[in-house]
């Protein structure tokens, strides 16, 4: 099993993607052999998500929901701050009808099209949401709209807010709703625009479709 213990020591996506699911096989991989050092990996900022899909709603009881990632930034134990892990999302679409979050309070976490709170110094790059996708959330600060289009952000660049806004407001902080696809196209020419590869993604359809899973 040397071999395994190669592909955790350079964790990454596709090595968790594979280990996982190795996991349905009859290879003897326990999840608990993967996911932990996989969340090691991600709380220390190592990891990054690119050329991803999904095309599912989102819908809890609880804060912080989004349509791709829910929590993108680790909580600190003062009041509305948060920090920065790192974290890169490059090339990525989200394509579920609705995000809504049904929970009762109105000062905490926030919900986004894409992430439902991200650190601003995050790298965000060219993540694309269904044009038709609702976002819908119990939030004190009326001011913002629901879902609005954000520019690519780095550590140098920050994260801008709505109407220019690099601060993330007392309420609801810090959505993240990535850009709206252009009208008309499919979530499968989005990923062709995106540099999906054909290797991993079956683009013929009208949604991307992993070919592992055909």
């Amino acid at each position: 099993m040397n071999w395994i213990n190669t592909l955790l020591e350079n964790l990454n996506y596709p090595t968790i993607f594979f280990l996982m699911m190795l996991e349905s096989t009859v290879v003897p991989v326990p999840s608990e052999l993967v996911v932990s050092p996989a969340a090691y990996h991600a709380a220390g900022g190592n990891l990054t998500v690119r050329h991803c899909f999904t095309g599912a709603s989102v819908k809890t009881s609880s804060l912080g929901a989004g349509g791709f990632i829910g929590l993108g930034q680790s909580a600190n134990n003062v009041a509305g701050t948060h920090a920065d892990i790192g974290l890169t999302v490059e090339y990525c679409i989200a394509w579920g009808a609705s995000v809504v979050a049904e929970a009762g309070e109105t000062n905490q976490w926030g919900t986004g099209a894409f992430i439902g709170s991200v650190a601003g110094g995050s790298t965000l790059t060219d993540n694309f949401r269904n044009p038709a996708m609702t976002v819908s959330y119990n939030c004190a600060n009326k001011e913002w709209p629901l879902v609005y289009d954000q520019d690519n952000s780095t550590k140098d660049k920050p994260l801008v807010y709505y109407d220019g806004a690099v601060e993330a407001p007392a309420t609801c902080q810090a959505p993240y709703h990535g850009k709206a696809a252009a009208a008309g196209k499919t979530a499968a020419q989005v990923a062709t625009d995106l540099g999906f590869s054909t290797t991993v993604w079956d683009l013929s359809g009208e949604v991307p479709v992993l070919k592992v899973a055909q």
